[in-house]
């Protein structure tokens, strides 16, 4: 989801647009691994990801962490974007993070959860989100962070640090 985004990412590109391919992206997961159901399009449509993924794709950095001047609308009637930090094109030489995350909170799954017809579309699990900070160029974008993100990779590394700590 994180990497389909930053693939994406680029002078002119719709936030918006990007936040509903990780919204896409996100659905097709949690079908894949049995959490939802039902029909992908009509989870779309219904903002059921929106129970996983309640916050937006990422925010502006700058002189403060959550940087202003994204354009949010949190009275957005639309929970898809209500809480999305950038509500507009990218221009060059602005800083973004990419951070799509599936969260489980029992808070945020219980309402969809206990409406009859939501319900019909979940199964319930656990999961959590990794932050890449981008510089937005006319054609692409620089990653500015450079961590492992690769599972096979952070297992070593948190195998390593567990014999290390014994």
């Amino acid at each position: 989801m994180q990497e389909s985004c930053i693939t994406a990412l680029k002078e002119g590109v719709l936030w918006d647009d990007l936040h509903v391919l990780a919204h896409k992206i996100a659905i097709d997961g949690l079908l894949a691994l049995g959490i939802l159901k039902g029909n992908k399009d009509e989870i779309l449509v219904e903002r059921i990801s929106t129970a996983f993924m309640p916050h937006g794709l990422g925010h502006f950095l700058g002189m403060d962490t959550h940087d202003t001047g994204g354009h949010p609308d949190e009275a957005d009637p639309d929970p898809m974007f209500r809480y999305l930090r950038v509500r507009r094109c990218l221009p060059a030489g602005c800083v973004v993070t990419v951070e799509p995350g599936i969260h489980f909170g029992p808070h945020m799954i219980r309402p969809y959860l206990d409406d009859k017809r939501l319900s019909q579309y979940i199964d319930e699990k656990v999961l959590d989100n990794i932050e890449d900070d981008l510089l937005i160029t006319r054609d692409g974008s620089v990653n500015l962070t450079d961590v492992p993100k690769d599972p096979d990779e952070l297992e070593a590394i948190m195998s390593n640090a567990s014999s290390m700590a014994t």
